[in-house]
């Protein structure tokens, strides 16, 4: 298995993801009495749970389908350009304020079966007054554990209304980057002791998509951060007053989240300097060695040049090689150790 495989990537779903994925329409009522949940066939089964006294949350996941988006939109009364905006699939997160509901738009971060790769999706949620409606393009979402809520919990969530539920889901999604910031921290310790130990061009290759990813995921916290921000300031009559508080706390996680994020891009960058000036610090060395390889030679190099000359009759003279010749190869060797132990007192070896 190659070393990129031990550090995350962000995945986003593509429609080639969408083409064997199941659409599937569900939905879950409640009150603080009575629940259930369902999946449904149609979307006009939909009109039922409209009508009764309760919350009742709807989900499409699995892909956006037009016809079922146009039907959904139908029974709740979605303006047209809230259903373009579902099925264009490439919006911004916001959030925008109609008549009857609220229209959000933010970007969901989760971890794959391997942990190795960010699942990004995007979740389009309308916010009514006895209802709440969320479409996603992957089937399964992370919100799991707020339908366990629902499911076995009678606490607030069961009381609460549609605008606690929507608060809910989007601390789930917040709670998300908390889990992706420990397993990026993870993967910046990994680096960090290849970094120390013996980098090279694969070390390099992660930290650039390290720094990369972590740059992506700041630019997405941000819109969700105004988000927020809009809930806590401008308000909003669907949303209760008494739930503004914890919209504002899970806005002052959004900055902490940020925050750190702009902390571990440092450490990624710091990273990235100290990879260049370990490379470089290598490459002074081998340099230097081949410097003190050279300059050893060169007198060397005018020794045999002058030895070579046949007019030098003490080396090359019939009788006078069989002395001089030694003598000479062994000033050659005197030659060399003597520069060598001047560079070394010299500390320049």
């Amino acid at each position: 298995m190659g070393r990129e495989s031990h550090f995350m990537r962000i995945r986003k779903r593509n429609a080639s993801d969408e083409v064997h994925m199941r659409i599937t329409l569900s939905v879950l009522y409640y009150n603080d009495a009575d629940f259930m949940e369902k999946t449904l066939i149609k979307p006009e089964e939909c009109r039922e749970y409209r009508s009764r006294p309760g919350l009742c949350w709807i989900n499409v996941d699995g892909g956006i389908d037009p016809e079922m988006t146009k039907e959904i939109g139908t029974i709740f009364g979605f303006h047209h350009l809230v259903i373009e905006d579902i099925l264009q699939g490439n919006q911004r997160p916001r959030i925008d304020e109609f008549d009857h509901y609220v229209y959000v738009v933010f970007n969901t971060f989760s971890l794959d079966k391997n942990n190795q790769s960010i699942i990004q999706e995007r979740i389009c949620m309308i916010l009514g007054e006895d209802h709440l409606i969320t479409f996603g393009k992957k089937p399964g979402d992370i919100f799991e554990s707020i339908r366990n809520k629902i499911r076995y919990d009678h606490g607030k969530i069961r009381k609460a209304g549609s605008d606690y539920l929507a608060y809910a889901l989007m601390n789930a999604v917040v709670d998300h980057y908390y889990i992706i910031l420990e397993k990026l921290s993870e993967d910046i310790d990994k680096l960090e002791e290849e970094l120390l130990n013996k980098p090279d061009h694969k070390t390099l290759h992660a930290i650039h998509r390290l720094r990369n990813e972590l740059l992506y995921l700041s630019k997405s916290v941000w819109p969700l951060r105004e988000v927020l921000d809009q809930v806590t300031h401008e308000g909003f009559p669907i949303i209760k007053t008494g739930t503004v508080i914890y919209f504002k706390d899970l806005y002052d996680h959004t900055i902490q989240i940020r925050e750190q994020l702009e902390i571990l891009r440092d450490i990624v960058s710091g990273m990235m300097d100290i990879y260049l000036s370990s490379t470089s610090n290598k490459m002074n060395a081998v340099m230097k060695r081949l410097t003190l390889i050279t300059t050893i030679f060169m007198p060397l190099t005018v020794l045999v040049g002058i030895g070579g000359m046949s007019e030098w009759t003490m080396v090359t003279g019939s009788e006078n090689w069989r002395i001089a010749y030694p003598l000479f190869i062994l000033g050659m060797i005197i030659t060399g150790i003597v520069t060598y132990l001047y560079f070394k007192w010299k500390k320049w070896t």
